[in-house]
């Protein structure tokens, strides 16, 4: 019940990458096998909706982030009406850039990857050149990532 209560109080009002973090530094600080297991439970079942997320973002360039606990954000006031007169202009840098408080630790390494992956989809559809499709639009889970 101790870890119940430890992973209230430090949760708090997290969400998204802010809250699985709080859930891997609680696995990962743990001595004790079963409460690593236990929270390596929780943090494969609190991780599905933020990779369902990324999976789109990152093999369709698609930002569906209703909640804001993404990595990427999307700045929406930013208009591409001058991309064509200036290819210099800073709508392609300020559109989608990164949520520092919701990067997950353990994709930290890959924050720019899954940042520019997304981006360059975009850039792509918007001058429509291509017709992106996920190649795992059907798969229930990512395979072969190890939180540990």
């Amino acid at each position: 019940m101790d870890n119940l209560r430890r992973l209230t109080v430090e949760a708090g009002d997290k969400k998204g990458g802010a809250l699985l973090n709080v859930i891997y530094k609680l696995m990962i600080n743990s001595s004790d096998l079963s409460v690593r297991e236990f929270f390596g439970f929780l943090l494969e079942k609190a991780s599905q909706p933020y990779f369902t997320i990324l999976k789109k973002w990152i093999f369709s360039g698609v930002l569906e982030d209703p909640f804001q606990e993404f990595i990427v954000k999307e700045n929406k006031a930013c208009k591409k009406e001058n991309i064509e007169a200036d290819l210099n202009d800073k709508y392609w840098q300020e559109r989608f850039t990164y949520r520092d408080e919701m990067v997950p630790i353990f994709l930290a390494k890959y924050k720019q990857k899954v940042l520019h992956a997304g981006k360059y989809l975009n850039v792509i559809r918007e001058y429509g050149r291509l017709d992106i499709r996920n190649p795992y639009e059907n798969a229930t889970s990512i395979e072969g990532f190890n939180f540990s």
